[in-house]
């Protein structure tokens, strides 16, 4: 018995190594299915990697560049926006994002803001949750660190430069926190979702009862504002708001 005990934990590690392999093979040989122009295959290989329940920006943005080259343009732009999601500041992500936005049939554009609500939408986009829980975590530790040292220093000048330093990372700390706060606020409250297929009614309400409103095309954009399992009422950027069938969109 006390065998098979230790056995379990050896036989856990050995299927997460291979595992691991696994999914290395896999992107690897994504890797060179996509170099070789082998864009289907490619896909297959990425999506084997996704249905084991693993993502990562890198991932998505070759998943988003194969199907951008195969023409499906929904799933490039759905699988760039995953990438977005994860590493939000990332260039090349950002830039194949909107080369493949440029060749949607729907051209909706925002209102005009006020500059200080873009620049802060700008900069709540620039980072992750992740990379803003880590700065925070840094932060506090950095903050119990010199605070510690404050207790044993003797020299006033020294403690002085301490203390001023303290009240600095707490500051950052406290803004930090409040930003930080506001982004998963609106990440919880905000679900943006992609067309799927070539063509879809928007229309004043749900089921078959409701007028047409207007077209939207694969690829487009939109925030789910409310709804069931089947039918969903979508919003613009422009404004523009109706309810579309769910099974025609994907959430991003």
């Amino acid at each position: 018995m006390k065998k098979l005990l230790y056995l379990i934990p050896t036989l856990l590690l050995v299927n997460s190594v291979l595992s691991a392999q696994t999914e290395v093979d896999l992107y690897l040989q994504g890797n060179g299915q996509y170099e070789a122009g082998e864009y289907e295959e490619a896909v297959k290989s990425y999506m084997d990697i996704v249905e084991m329940g693993l993502e990562s920006p890198e991932l998505w943005y070759n998943l988003g560049n194969s199907y951008y080259k195969l023409g499906r343009f929904g799933y490039s732009i759905l699988a760039f926006e995953r990438a977005k999601k994860l590493s939000p500041g990332d260039e090349s992500i950002l830039y194949n994002l909107k080369a493949a936005n440029l060749l949607l049939k729907d051209k909706v554009t925002a209102p005009r803001e006020n500059m200080i609500i873009t620049s802060f939408r700008s900069l709540r986009d620039l980072v992750s949750s992740d990379e803003l829980i880590r700065f925070l975590i840094f932060l506090y530790l950095a903050s119990i660190f010199i605070y510690s040292l404050t207790l044993f220093m003797v020299d006033g000048k020294f403690r002085r430069t301490l203390n001023y330093a303290l009240m600095v990372f707490g500051t950052l700390f406290f803004f930090t926190s409040v930003f930080g706060g506001l982004k998963i606020e609106h990440e919880l409250s905000s679900t943006r979702a992609v067309v799927m297929v070539a063509e879809m009614s928007v229309s004043s309400a749900p089921e078959e009862i409701g007028e047409e409103l207007f077209l939207l095309h694969e690829g487009t954009t939109v925030e789910l504002i409310g709804g069931s399992d089947s039918w969903v009422q979508i919003r613009l950027i422009d404004g523009k708001a109706g309810w579309a069938p769910a099974e025609m969109l994907e959430v991003i």
